[in-house]
């Protein structure tokens, strides 16, 4: 698996100001940034939204990317850390204008170097590898909707080959081998996305253990 357009290589050219980067970046994690903030800080959808078009204008307008450091660990831990500063901020901004004060502005290097950037969040980890796995399914789905169905009704039915049969009319046989092969493509893209975030092979099987674990915890 080859590494030579990494996560980084985009982060970069994003910084620099290149508009398809910056929006790739955007559409990669937005959507997990949004649903995490709703699920595990309590914002509305709004609100989550909102703070999460924040983060990113923030990093974009101020040049935050070119700052960011590939040797500090995954692009994503960093933008965790930039989005609980900014959530910081602005939580303190509210609580000082109930207040009838005025709030001091989070610092830039506040936001560029946030100190919870190298620290492991598995909340924020659920919720990205939770939607890689949904892009898995979609993909699987599309690309055969009859080894999509198959492998549904094992995993959230909870059927016996013998009850899917019967379910689709199918031999045991059939459907012994749309599971198989439904696995084997599910897994073949979940390794295919997790290498398009990854910046080092290394990387990428941290990555693939991880999302084993929390996906196991199901």
């Amino acid at each position: 698996m080859a590494f030579e357009t990494t996560l980084w290589s985009r982060v970069e050219a994003a910084g620099t100001g290149r508009a398809s980067a910056a929006d790739e970046l955007a559409g990669r994690y937005r959507p997990a940034l949004v649903t995490w903030l709703t699920r595990h800080r309590g914002l509305s959808a709004d609100d989550a939204e909102d703070l999460a078009q924040d983060v990113f204008v923030r990093l974009f307008s101020r040049d935050l990317l070119a700052r960011a450091d590939r040797d500090r660990g995954r692009f994503r831990s960093w933008l965790l850390g930039v989005t609980k500063n900014v959530l910081r901020e602005r939580r303190e901004r509210e609580t000082a204008g109930k207040r009838g004060g005025g709030a001091r502005p989070a610092a830039l290097d506040d936001v560029a170097e946030p100190a919870a950037a190298a620290e492991s969040d598995d909340d924020f980890n659920a919720v990205f590898f939770g939607r890689l796995l949904d892009r898995a399914l979609d993909e699987l789905h599309r690309a055969s909707p009859r080894q999509s169905e198959v492998l549904r009704l094992r995993v959230r039915e909870k059927l016996s080959g013998e009850a899917i049969a019967a379910r689709l009319g199918r031999t045991e046989g059939q459907v012994k081998s749309d599971l198989h092969r439904a696995r084997e493509r599910l897994a073949r893209s979940i390794r295919a996305e997790i290498a398009a975030y990854a910046s080092t092979p290394e990387e990428a099987a941290d990555d693939l253990a991880a999302f084993g674990r929390l996906i196991g915890r199901g």
